[in-house]
């Protein structure tokens, strides 16, 4: 999830992309006119300086955003948790590199969205980087699916929705920052799961499957009157005419019950919300859901060190290993908090 002031700086992230948009992706020339927006107590210009250059692969030959059409002509973040989802960073790479949404992580590849819990950390780089690289556990696709590359759908504060399709298939999944769900809708094929190893399963209710997979637990969920099938390290479900599907990393296998109650709860977006006065911040962060079955709108989030410490809202007993520490759990779909701001004295 953002820190709060992240939306302070959208208009000048926006209005960066836009400008890149109007003068192309190459070097720039200086502007016959640059305006300058107030923002604030501030302000940002409309162009890009002289002599820069917009988004490029490692090689530094100029990008565009991969989008949908549903995306067409929205500003696209450049430097967000899933950017490299938009741009195409390597030449033989037009789906992601590794994204880290905490608690899990992803990488999307032909086949769907690879999906990650990193436990444990580790020192690369001859000793000079520290990090929970993402390592597959799962891959959540359709049977058959082969798409050319992956788009950026729509995305909001920190969730957003990927797309493949190749012709036959279309999946799209919603995932984010905190969200220990993976949102699935697809048309053409059966649900499929790939586990990078022989999953271990711990409950079988037909529509609803717990497994084990390199030690972390997953919950499977399939629109009710589906059916899992597990064959050696593939799982698959006909959806029945439904389009949707979703799956959840557990904190523990005891956690399904908790974790079914929110599996049709599907998140469609986010949003921070901050006030301050009196020397205190509060800083609200929403949910939007909408139910594929039932009435359900709640959900489960996982808060970081930094946002649970605080909040006065309920958590659970559920917690998850992180790089950024332990996260805990809060059903609902919101949560404030709330911290003390030092004075600033002017130089």
């Amino acid at each position: 999830m953002p820190v709060p002031h992240a939306r302070r700086a959208a208009p000048l992230l926006l209005a960066a992309v836009l400008a890149a948009a109007a003068v192309g992706l190459g070097p720039a020339t200086a502007p016959a006119e640059a305006a300058t927006v107030p923002v604030g107590a501030g302000s940002h210009s409309d162009t890009r300086p002289a002599g820069t250059s917009g988004p490029t692969t490692n090689t530094g030959a100029p990008v565009t955003p991969k989008v949908t059409p549903a995306a067409a002509g929205k500003p696209v973040p450049t430097n967000d948790w899933w950017s490299s989802l938009a741009f195409q960073r390597y030449g033989d790479n037009p789906y992601s590199t590794p994204m880290y949404g905490h608690p899990l992580t992803y990488q999307a590849v032909a086949g769907g969205l690879e999906v990650g819990h990193p436990t444990g950390p580790a020192v690369v780089g001859d000793g000079r980087q520290y990090e929970f690289a993402h390592q597959r556990d799962l891959t959540v696709g359709l049977t058959g699916l082969d798409s050319p590359d992956t788009k950026a759908d729509s995305w909001s504060d920190w969730t957003v929705t990927p797309y493949w399709s190749d012709g036959t298939r279309t999946l799209r999944t919603t995932i984010g920052h905190g969200i220990p769900f993976v949102y699935a809708q697809g048309s053409g094929g059966d649900a499929r799961i790939s586990a990078a190893a022989t999953p271990a399963v711990f409950a079988d209710q037909g529509n609803v499957l717990g497994i084990t997979v390199a030690g972390h637990h997953y919950a499977l969920f399939a629109p009710t009157g589906a059916d899992w099938n597990v064959s050696g390290t593939t799982i698959s479900a006909a959806l029945g005419g439904r389009n949707y599907f979703s799956v959840a990393v557990l904190p523990s296998p005891e956690a399904l019950a908790t974790y079914r109650k929110y599996a049709f709860s599907f998140v469609t977006g986010s949003r921070v919300d901050w006030s301050a006065a009196g020397g205190t911040v509060r800083a609200t962060y929403t949910l939007t859901t909408e139910p594929k079955e039932g009435t359900e709108r709640g959900t489960l989030q996982a808060l970081y060190r930094h946002q649970w410490l605080h909040t006065a809202d309920p958590l659970t007993s559920y917690t998850y290993v992180s790089p950024r520490g332990t996260m805990k759990v809060r059903e609902g779909a919101a949560f404030t908090t709330t911290q003390k701001t030092a004075p600033v004295l002017p130089a």
